[in-house]
Formats: C-alpha cells, structure tokens, sequence
C-alpha cells in the first residue's frame, strides 16, 4: 500500500507549519484538524479505489483502509443526523398538539428512557 496517504497535508495550515517547522505531530494538531486530515485520506482513498479493477486485491485493502479512516472519523466527533433539530421538536410538539397529546407523548418517551436504562 502506498505511505502517500500518510503524508497527505492536514489542511492549509497545517500545510503551511509542516513547510516551515520540518514537522507537525498528532499531539500538536486539535481534534478537528485530526479529522480533517483523516477525511482527506478518505477522499484520496476514494478517488484510488474507483481506479482499481473490482475484485482485485489493492482495491480491498484500499476498502479495509477506508472503513478503517471512517471509524476514525466517526470516533473524533459522529456525523449529526439531524442538526439542531433536537432542540426544536419539544417546541413544535407543544405548539402543534393539544395539551392531552402532548403530555401523552412525554410520558411515552420517559417510558421508553426509562426501559432503555434497565
């Protein structure tokens, strides 16, 4: 397997300091700049795979490498499902719902949180 994807820049900036200082380490870099680097891979790993013939045995070890980098990704901060969303639905339920559905509602999911922590 190729180390190019080792040495791919984390960012711009961090382009930029491993230009100037020689070097950058993970212990220097936030989590977020991590993570980005860590996409980059991915998309690298991506572009790579599509070029390689079906089956063969690069493009499965490219495959295992890039479930791998996803993990990670995964791991630094998960993809939000519905962003912000949470925040607003006790809102557009109480203001949606009659105060009967409502307090119906509540009361099925502190029921369902309940089961789920036994």
């Amino acid at each position: 397997m190729s180390d190019i994807y080792s040495r791919l820049p984390i960012n711009k900036t961090a382009a930029v300091v491993t230009s100037q200082s020689g070097c950058a380490t993970d212990n220097s870099l936030s989590g977020e700049q991590i993570r980005e680097n860590l996409v980059s891979k991915l998309k690298a790993i991506e572009s790579e795979i599509l070029s390689c013939k079906k089956g063969s045995k690069k493009r499965k070890d490219l495959g295992k490498l890039k479930k791998s980098l996803q993990e990670q990704v995964t791991e630094i901060r998960p993809k939000k499902k519905c962003k912000g969303v949470r925040d607003h639905i006790l809102d557009i339920l109480r203001e949606e719902l009659t105060d009967f559905e409502f307090k119906r509602i509540i009361k099925k999911a502190s029921l369902r949180a309940d089961s789920k922590e036994t």
